[in-house]
């Protein structure tokens, strides 16, 4: 998704036509989703990891805070890695002047 988004920052940055800019917001949503996936499925590995890890049954109280917090963690961490996708993703819109 980092080049992507790359791709898209350049389009938007150099972009002549709003046709250009429309290219480089098609190019930010496939990032961003992108970006998300990624990150689903680093979560998801880390969740069979702790299952392998697993041997005993665990408190059900503190089963459902380790989740909380895991899916906290993900929230920001997706958070932190969309933002820039989404400031550039509203340049573009500015942009194009509301026509979107």
């Amino acid at each position: 998704y980092d080049l992507l988004y790359n791709i898209a920052t350049h389009l938007l940055l150099r972009s002549t036509s709003t046709s250009d800019v429309r290219k480089a917001l098609v190019l930010l949503d496939k990032a961003k989703d992108e970006c998300v996936r990624s990150l689903q499925d680093d979560y998801d590995q880390v969740d069979d990891d702790d299952e392998d890890h697993d041997d005993e049954e665990g408190d059900a109280a503190e089963d459902v805070d380790k989740e909380a917090k895991k899916q906290n963690d993900m929230e920001a961490e997706l958070n932190k890695e969309t933002a820039p996708i989404r400031a550039n993703k509203a340049l573009g819109l500015l942009l194009l002047g509301g026509d979107e």
